[in-house]
């Protein structure tokens, strides 16, 4: 049963699946008396420096990083970020091979008083870069740098433009634009206890910010996300999410609306540094939907999102990403799609099958339990980041909403192999509500039933027959796949009788040709099994392949019985054996 919810209704925990989470970098602003940009003792002299036009220097401790050029790189990086006065007060970026203190970079401010006891900030300040000898372009560590000046930035405004430290964030302009004071989590680092939370920190949340509306367009960049159908066709298992990922996770705190959707909060920086510009805004908000969803395999489910487009002007080119997180902690959102603008605008969650062209199929089995969010991150031309309204959707599985029928057949021998064929909507009843397990199945019932269930097939209309088998293609997809062959049925298929009842030799060929077609099953699964009556089998290694593969089974008198007409109920024990053994 799945429920769907538009808001901001915050509960329960996250199940996750088989993928992998990288947990954000963690970063500190220490504070410091130094008076100018200074290398650390023990790392000796520097491998590399370069020093740029504007006065800035690149001093590297790590071998990756050994090329002036390469510091160059780096250079031009940190100035591809946002900048203004600001940047004179600025003097250096180290970089260094490992991570003494576990951290991923760190941010040196500092600052004086004047004879009014006015703030007064001091020239030199400078980044530290960790972790160096695990990087080999500037790309992988471009927002790590992004966010450490963002730091920068942020001091050095606040404190000349508003004479206000971070520790009276709630005397701030910022802190009533960005309306911080309703969030009581809000705190200033130095208060540093057992319950300190970096994502509430005042300095990071200001930071992170600088990056959403400041970052250059590589501390911007984006991860191509793939659904589950794009998954199962390339056969990839596992998901490494990397939180520096732009567009899974665009700021470390996502209980706080995007700066990019905070009224008046770029311009109020903006404005700090001198400068004014056009605001980002997005013109509407898509609609997220679950639109639909089905089992693939038993209580493994497949579900079908779809959404509406920002604006439909052709000439405006936007990315979506469709995220997922616990409903209540979108600590570490799992991306489910990324999708451009000209592509269908939808996104496939969780499990998915995929059936190759040489007879092999790929599984993708994946499912949410609980309570999650689903939400799109939006970004424009111009790198900016808007979110769609979060759509909240309950996921709880119950074999007791399976269909009723008038002729319960709950006690009958196949109950336990049609339960999850009724699950995944393979099989079901008939328009007055019975289901009749002991009446037979006709021929094209059962092709139909196994061609819906492991082909892919693209069906081909036939509009010059009334009969459902061949006008909705059945009949030519059994014939293409091999199947059913001329062999079987003479020469024209005259022996084909569509609503005929199918024997139990001829349901034991067809499994058999679809094991063939999937796997490429040739021979018996086990040791061969005799049955009494075998010299009569027209199928006889078709017939004893199938049993050894415990798809089929004779009768307590050890015959078969190939020739006798099957049931519905013994076409489901095939189907759910063809279905396990897959």
């Amino acid at each position: 049963m799945i429920n769907t919810y538009k808001g901001d209704s915050m509960k329960k925990k996250w199940n996750t699946s088989k993928t992998m989470i990288l947990f954000l970098f963690f970063l500190f602003i220490p504070w410091t008396g130094s008076v100018f940009g200074q290398p650390r003792t023990g790392y000796g002299k520097p491998i590399a420096q370069y020093k740029g036009p504007l006065g800035v220097e690149i001093i590297s401790f790590s071998s990756n990083w050994s090329n002036p050029k390469a510091l160059e790189s780096i250079y031009k990086e940190l100035l591809n970020n946002f900048h203004g006065e600001e940047l004179a007060y600025f003097s250096a970026v180290y970089i260094y091979p490992d991570s003494p203190e576990g951290v991923a970079a760190y941010y040196y401010p500092d600052f004086d008083f004047g004879e009014n006891g006015e703030y007064i900030y001091k020239k030199g300040r400078y980044i530290e870069i960790f972790n160096g000898n695990d990087y080999t372009n500037i790309a992988q560590f471009a927002r790590i740098l992004s966010h450490e000046y963002g730091h920068h930035f942020t001091y050095y405004y606040l404190i000349t433009k508003e004479n206000k430290h971070f520790a009276q964030w709630k005397d701030t302009e910022y802190a009533n634009i960005r309306n911080l004071k309703a969030y009581p989590k809000v705190t200033y680092y130095y208060n540093y206890g057992e319950d300190y939370d970096h994502r509430w920190d005042i300095c990071e949340i200001a930071a992170e910010d600088y990056v959403q509306l400041f970052g250059s367009p590589l501390a911007k960049r984006s991860t191509i996300y793939y659904d589950s159908a794009q998954r199962a066709q390339q056969n990839i298992k596992e998901v490494e999410y990397d939180s520096h990922s732009f567009n899974l996770l665009p700021q470390e705190n996502l209980n706080l609306p995007l700066a990019t959707e905070v009224s008046g909060l770029y311009l109020y920086w903006l404005g700090l540094a001198g400068y004014t510009g056009s605001v980002p805004t997005l013109s509407k908000k898509p609609q997220l939907i679950l639109k639909d969803y089905y089992p693939i395999y038993e209580d493994y489910y497949q579900y079908h999102f779809q959404w509406t487009p920002v604006s439909s002007n052709s000439q405006e080119k936007y990315e979506y990403t469709l995220v997922a997180y616990p409903t209540g902690d979108s600590s570490f959102p799992e991306a489910i799609k990324t999708v451009f603008t000209g592509q269908p605008l939808e996104a496939v969650a969780g499990s998915a099958l995929h059936y190759n062209g040489d007879g092999t199929m790929n599984v993708l089995l994946e499912n949410y339990e609980g309570s999650y969010t689903f939400q799109l991150f939006i970004k424009d031309q111009r790198g900016y980041l808007f979110t769609s309204d979060p759509l909240e959707v309950v996921f709880t599985y119950d074999s007791r909403h399976l269909p009723t029928f008038i002729d319960d057949f709950s006690e009958h021998w196949s109950y336990s192999y049609a339960e999850p064929l009724l699950q995944m909507g393979l099989i079901k009843g008939y328009p007055d509500g019975t289901f009749r397990a002991d009446s037979p199945i006709t021929r094209g019932e059962f092709i139909s039933l196994v061609i819906r269930s492991f082909y892919y097939t693209e069906l081909q209309e036939n509009f010059q027959s009334q009969h459902w088998f061949f006008k909705e293609g059945y009949f030519q997809a059994a014939e293409n796949l091999g199947l059913v062959r001329k062999d079987d049925y003479g020469k024209n298929f005259e022996k084909f009788k569509v609503d005929g009842p199918i024997t139990r030799e001829e349901m034991a060929f067809i499994s058999d040709r679809c094991l063939d077609l999937l796997f490429g099953v040739d021979g018996q699964c086990l040791e061969p099994i005799q049955f009494r009556d075998q010299e009569s089998f027209q199928y006889k290694k078709e017939i004893i392949a199938m049993a050894s593969c415990h798809i089929i089974q004779g009768y307590p008198d050890g015959h078969f019985r190939p020739r006798k007409n099957a049931t519905r109920g013994e076409a489901i024990k095939i189907l759910h054996g063809l279905l396990h053994l897959i």
